[in-house]
């Protein structure tokens, strides 16, 4: 998916404070949430998502999504990370 179609949706869905990310090479959260809904696209690099001991790497045109307050852990892969996200607040 392309960035402009992307956000478009972002918008179209409800989703605000896009901004673009940046994940250093091998970078790694720990398990936390947040209070509002992610959407994000891949941009160049490898984003990893884990969620109830899963974890699914993302490539460049993938999409993710977290509903809030979904426990998560956040990594980039060996190259970095460039990601867009929205986000999605409750009203």
């Amino acid at each position: 998916m392309d960035i402009a179609t992307f956000k478009q949706q972002l918008s179209e869905s409800g989703y605000d404070d896009i901004a673009e990310k940046h994940g250093e090479a091998h970078a790694k959260t720990s398990p936390h949430a947040h209070p509002f809904a992610v959407r994000g696209l891949v941009i160049e690099g490898e984003f990893i998502l884990t969620q109830n001991g899963t974890a699914q790497p993302f490539l460049p045109g993938e999409t993710f999504s977290l509903e809030a307050n979904c426990e998560h852990s956040e990594a980039s892969g060996a190259h970095g990370s460039v990601y867009l996200v929205g986000r999605k607040h409750s009203r």
